[in-house]
């Protein structure tokens, strides 16, 4: 957005992204593209992150760079800057959109709505193991530093 609209236009708003936890996200993408069909039924959690930490644009069914990014490629300049005048915890949404609406002046922004395509239950630890967690650590590592997550 920042390209389309230019610096000193973006400069002048209020700008604000959501995180979330790498280890979270990545079991969330696995169950939302199950779930449509997105990928073959034939891959286990295992197979989907051992292929999404070596995608890229050429990569059946994960080449979208927005699947396979880190939250800071998208937030941060080349220089290492951030973009964006605020950040929130996706597991922290509600008080970020009420920060946000107080921010802007608009108390009926309302809440997020969720999608909830992983099942509910044990959360997403249950779904790694040793092999699948230190992939996700070192494909996501600056994400993981940069906004303090931890397995």
């Amino acid at each position: 957005m920042r390209q389309i609209i230019g610096e000193t236009s973006w400069d002048t708003l209020y700008t604000f992204t959501f995180v979330r936890n790498p280890f979270d996200r990545v079991q969330s993408l696995y169950h939302y593209l199950k779930k449509f069909d997105e990928i073959p039924d034939g891959w286990d959690f295992t197979e989907f992150v051992q292929r999404l930490v070596d995608a890229d644009d050429k990569t059946p069914y994960l080449g979208y760079h927005g699947l396979r990014y880190d939250a800071s490629e998208f937030i941060l300049d080349k220089k290492g800057k951030m973009l964006v005048d605020d950040v929130f915890r996706y597991e922290n949404r509600s008080e970020g959109v009420k920060r946000i609406s107080e921010k802007i002046g608009f108390p009926e922004l309302g809440q997020l709505h969720i999608l909830h395509a992983s099942p509910r239950g044990d959360g997403y630890r249950a779904l790694y193991d040793d092999a699948t967690r230190e992939l996700v650590s070192q494909r996501f590592a600056k994400d993981i530093k940069l906004f303090d997550y931890s397995f």
